[in-house]
């Protein structure tokens, strides 16, 4: 008989630490990078900078336990304590967690992307950047606010029918993700009403408009569409890291809604071109979105398996 695997579950102090401390660390990556590297800087390097770091802290952090109470046991197990946790904790505390490390995150990308007396200019200024960041960090929390309440809630209903959970039987009860044709219409509508803000303004302030608008917008939407729906927004992972998994997530939930978001920048930048060659752009930069997608999902599952160390059962 196989010997069953084992994963570990950290603490959970050490587990909002890392959160909030990890993006702090990455907020001097781009400012320092470009003093050092002066001219000869691209944000490229800083971004590739900041993800390394992310895997380098993942790693380290996974394995180097720095609180008390860290304990190995199976994967249904683990989930099962992460839910009751969930339950049992104060209902703002993780989405206000996870707003504050998304907020650093995108602040430290942005240091990345411009020098500090220029921060932000892809959203018009500092004031509509650091606004934009803001409203992001709200709506994803309250996002993570609401599927937490509603995964709870369905985790007690699916105790009631079994004493025992398998990770199969997990995943079925507890993986109630929003449906892609909602999500996409998300997507859709977000960007029709990016094109109708973004013709109120003239030159470069029409791309910040549009991208503030449907970004937002879409993040609206899917919150409002998982609140009308009998879904938590959530697809819970395999307690094993799958490749197939991670990577088809990466294309339906991240390549191809930034590839609709996008394709109304080329659109916008093309407006003066034939149509034929505007179709064939937006097709491009779809198709381009999707790619990205599948090596996001690729990184992901990376991190996945490098944060989460495994052992056999003895």
């Amino acid at each position: 008989m196989p010997q069953e695997k084992l994963v570990l579950l950290k603490p959970k102090g050490q587990r909002l630490a890392e959160a909030i401390i990890v993006p702090v660390a990455a907020l001097p990556i781009g400012p320092a990078m470009r003093a050092l590297m002066g001219e000869q800087y691209d944000p490229s390097y800083g971004t590739f900078t900041l993800v390394i770091w992310a895997l380098l802290a993942s790693m380290v952090t996974s394995r180097f336990v720095l609180f008390k109470g860290a304990q190995w046991m199976s994967p249904s197990e683990r989930n099962e304590r992460l839910i009751a946790e969930a339950a049992a904790e104060p209902s703002w505390l993780f989405p206000v967690a996870t707003a504050a490390a998304l907020a650093l995150s995108m602040v430290a990308i942005l240091l990345t992307l411009d020098p500090l007396d220029n921060v932000g200019s892809v959203f018009g200024g500092p004031p509509m950047a650091f606004g934009f960041i803001g409203v992001m960090s709200t709506l994803i929390a309250a996002q993570v606010f609401y599927a937490r309440r509603k995964l709870t809630r369905q985790f007690d209903e699916s105790k009631t029918e079994t004493t025992k959970a398998s990770d199969a039987h997990m995943e079925a009860k507890l993986s109630r993700p929003l449906p892609l044709y909602l999500t996409y219409l998300a997507y859709i509508l977000a960007l029709l009403a990016g094109f109708a803000v973004a013709r109120q303004f003239q030159d470069d302030n029409a791309f910040s408009a549009y991208l503030v608008t449907s970004i937002i917008l879409s993040q609206a939407l899917v919150l409002l569409f998982m609140q009308l729906t009998r879904t938590n927004g959530l697809c819970v992972a395999s307690t094993i890291p799958n490749l197939a998994k991670q990577i088809f997530a990466g294309v339906t939930l991240w390549g191809l809604p930034f590839g609709l978001l996008m394709s109304g920048c080329v659109a916008m930048e093309m407006a003066d071109k034939p149509m034929a060659h505007r179709v064939a752009m937006v097709a491009i930069t779809i198709a381009l979105s999707t790619v990205g997608g599948l090596f996001y999902g690729l990184i992901m599952y990376i991190f996945w398996r490098s944060g989460d160390p495994r052992r056999k059962s003895i």
